[in-house]
């Protein structure tokens, strides 16, 4: 971000064999984007400001040829959160990076932390408003909402799965609906209700003591299923 007060940010490739200065200093706040080229291989770079503070959104290591996977781990996201995000600033991030494909999940907070969440509208009608503004960046990509997965919670000493998961899901489907986007039933894939509780007495662990997230086992088994379905409708 070039803004009033920047710093100086220098930039040390391989051990000294380049070396790069970017003054952030501006009158105005404005996003900036910086690219240097390299030869293909392995690179070193090392980032560093002077006494004053550098604002530095992200970098993307890319080749000019294969596959670019982008992801943005929101941690603690609600479905509301992309509606908190400047506009302007959110489409020129996404019209640099040029997608193909946008894909979102959401819907696990609300029911880690609201176990009985009925507020499905309001889940709808944000989530839905969030992805339009995300995909007004490049509306000529691809989207893919991805439903939650299932969440496990103990009653009375058993683990069934969270009330709110199904409805959550359900919400998920109409969003892609309302959107034009593909739909992924992650939560019936993996099993559906009561996925949580095979996995947690599956030996070794697939999912952590809180129900919800994966250990790594249950990561790599996650992933086998997604690619499973893709090459099954592929062919």
């Amino acid at each position: 971000q070039a803004y009033p007060d920047g710093g100086v940010l220098d930039i040390d490739i391989d051990n000294g064999a380049r070396k790069e200065k970017v003054d952030t200093a501006s009158a105005e706040v404005a996003d900036e984007v910086l690219q240097i080229d390299l030869e293909d291989g392995p690179h070193t770079v090392k980032l560093s400001t002077d006494a004053k503070a550098s604002r530095i959104y992200g970098v993307a290591f890319d080749r000019n040829q294969g596959f670019i996977l982008d992801a943005l781990m929101n941690i603690g996201g609600w479905s509301y959160n992309f509606l908190n995000y400047d506009i302007e600033h959110l489409n020129q991030q996404i019209e640099e990076r040029k997608p193909d494909l946008v894909i979102f999940q959401f819907g696990a907070k609300e029911a880690y932390i609201y176990p009985d969440y009925n507020e499905l509208p309001a889940f709808v009608r944000d989530y839905a408003e969030g992805v339009t503004r995300v995909m007004s960046g490049q509306p000529q990509a691809s989207c893919l909402i991805v439903s939650n997965k299932d969440q496990g919670i103990k009653k009375r000493g058993r683990i069934v799965t969270r009330p709110a998961i199904p409805r959550i899901v359900k919400g998920c489907e109409r969003v892609a609906r309302r959107t034009l986007c593909a739909f992924y039933n992650i939560y019936e894939d993996m099993g559906g209700a009561g996925t949580m509780k095979k996995w947690r007495q599956h030996k070794p662990p697939l999912v952590s003591s809180d129900l919800g997230h994966l250990m790594d086992p249950g990561a790599i088994k996650t992933g086998d299923i997604i690619a499973e379905e893709l090459l099954e409708e592929y062919e």
